[in-house]
């Protein structure tokens, strides 16, 4: 059974099943030797370009990977050069940011919302009970 799907890959397989199977039967369909022979050629120069498209795919991927490589490399060396000119210029020198680094901006403790100190309160302590003098209080 042919492929069904639409993939390049699979347009090329059921032509290559195609050819084939009018190679097979080539002496019962005389009438279509023109267009098998163009068929053939076809197919053959689909498969080459599979081929090269496949050399080409790994070509890319090693390309990729080099890529990557020489992104950590230079996110390294990035890094090795904003420590010199921080420690040259200073974290928060405002001449960092012509080479493309952000300054430090001190700002200060943040108070936390909510805890804004209250007013000292002096603690009320009650009032003794008044008696009349010279007398005992009676317990109840």
């Amino acid at each position: 059974m042919p492929a069904k799907g639409q993939s390049l890959a699979e347009k090329v397989s059921r032509l290559e099943i195609l050819n084939s199977s009018l190679k097979a039967n080539g002496a019962d369909l005389p009438f279509v030797n023109a267009d098998q022979t163009q068929l053939d050629d076809l197919v053959g120069r689909a498969k080459a370009l599979q081929v090269l498209q496949e050399g080409q795919k790994a070509q890319l991927q090693a390309t990729t990977k080099q890529l990557v490589a020489l992104a950590k490399s230079g996110s390294q060396l990035r890094t090795r050069l904003r420590a010199s000119l921080q420690g040259h210029y200073g974290f928060d020198n405002k001449k960092l940011i012509e080479f493309g680094l952000q300054p430090v901006t001190f700002l200060g403790r943040r108070k936390k919302p909510g805890s804004a100190t209250p007013p000292p309160t002096t603690p009320v302590t009650p009032a003794p009970e008044a008696t009349p003098t010279g007398s005992t209080p009676i317990p109840k």
